[in-house]
């Protein structure tokens, strides 16, 4: 156990993983429409989530592009800069890759509470290019389930296609490829099924309330 947390210590994971979500706590979907447009997402959209998509709902594409932009940015600028100095085969590697997403969807900045973290885990995806292309295979998953008319609400379909990325990472660390990453996979997809899926269910049952008035 001492040589895990010195080794944590000696090699920068414990900075990066610090930096990534404080990083991730930045909800940028809920700050942003805040100062720019007066508008508290929180308040006036159904599922009261400070994120990307209901920032366009509520004010709109351009500063709703910026709050997504700003969203993805956080997670890819992270990982980027921490893929040269650590090394992605180490299971510490997987807090790093889980820090902004945990971050996102649990702030400090707002009381330990925060966004579905989707934005955020595609800018953790893409920090790994060109060495892993797991960023792919989410995007496919969600063309997919997003054509499938019958998957509503849109927060099932979400669970859906993490869920698909979980299971490629759960056979790649099987596989013994990387297991630093496919950990780190594990744990982001695993948060952001769970926050989708309380979304779904609560969706799930407005639905069913409204139609029975």
């Amino acid at each position: 156990m001492r040589e895990w947390v010195r080794e944590m210590l000696q090699n920068n994971y414990l900075i990066f993983i610090a930096l990534g979500y404080l990083a991730g706590g930045v909800l940028f979907s809920y700050y942003i429409p805040k100062c720019l447009k007066h508008v508290d997402v929180t308040d006036s959209s159904p599922d009261r989530n400070p994120g990307a998509f209901n920032a366009i709902k509520e004010t709109g594409p351009v500063v709703g592009g910026i709050c997504l932009l700003c969203d993805i940015a956080k997670g890819y600028l992270v990982i980027s800069y921490a893929v040269p100095f650590l090394d992605i085969r180490n299971p510490w590697f997987g807090l790093v890759l889980l820090a902004p997403v945990a971050g996102h969807a649990y702030s400090i900045m707002r009381h330990f509470s925060g966004g579905k973290a989707i934005a955020v885990s595609f800018g953790v995806l893409l920090g790994l290019l060109p060495l892993q292309w797991h960023v792919l295979i989410l995007a496919a998953s969600y063309i997919i389930f997003s054509s499938m008319r019958s998957i509503k609400p849109n927060e099932r379909r979400s669970v859906y296609a993490f869920g698909v990325l979980n299971l490629y990472a759960v056979c790649t660390w099987l596989l013994g490829r990387t297991p630093g990453v496919c950990l780190g996979i594990i744990g982001m997809t695993v948060i952001v099924m769970q926050k989708n899926w309380k979304d779904a269910r609560l969706g799930e049952l407005l639905q069913h309330y409204l139609g029975r008035k």
